[in-house]
């Protein structure tokens, strides 16, 4: 496949179709003990709620519905892919807090994460989504490190391992992150 990408210029992702949507839904599932009811409950949501099912043509959008639905059994109506992509960093600072042994989410200190994140991404994407170098996003880190209200970690490197073990930011090789 990477042979054939190489020779177009750009590519589109397109809506995903509702057959696959609903595929992916039951595959999400599937495995977890109440996973009929889950997925019927989101699959229902999707069709009663034009908004949510707009966002669930985005596969990206669509794992982080299905990972909402898991764990909540409230119905929840997001408004935008902000929304819902927020909603996605909270899971994985959850789920690793719970891996490194936290007997309770640490709230706070994750909003505060995320609106580190926040200034991350805006001076990243000011430019333009180009991949960041460690060295660049240390020096972003070390900036907004003094407004980190919680918990805050000792130092910006700190901050960025612990990013990584979230799941957030992704090594590109050896190289930046994304």
């Amino acid at each position: 496949p990477s042979r054939v990408l190489r020779s177009f210029r750009s590519l589109r992702m397109v809506p995903l179709r509702w057959w696959i949507v609903d595929e992916h839904v039951h595959r999400y599932f599937q495995r977890h003990p109440q996973g009929t009811a889950l997925a019927n409950r989101l699959r229902s949501q999707l069709r009663s709620v034009p908004s949510l099912r707009q966002l669930s043509q985005n596969p990206l959008l669509l794992a982080a519905l299905c990972a909402r639905a898991e764990r909540s059994q409230v119905p929840w109506s997001p408004h935008s892919r902000a929304e819902v992509l927020t909603d996605a960093l909270r899971v994985l600072m959850e789920r690793e807090d719970e891996r490194r042994g936290f007997l309770r989410a640490r709230i706070l200190r994750n909003e505060d994460k995320i609106k580190m994140l926040s200034h991350l991404a805006w001076n990243s994407y000011s430019v333009g989504p180009v991949p960041m170098s460690e060295v660049e996003v240390s020096l972003l880190l070390n900036v907004v490190l003094p407004q980190f209200e919680n918990d805050p970690p000792p130092t910006a490197e700190a901050l960025l391992d612990e990013l990584i073990a979230d799941g957030i930011l992704v090594r590109q090789g050896s190289g930046p992150y994304t």
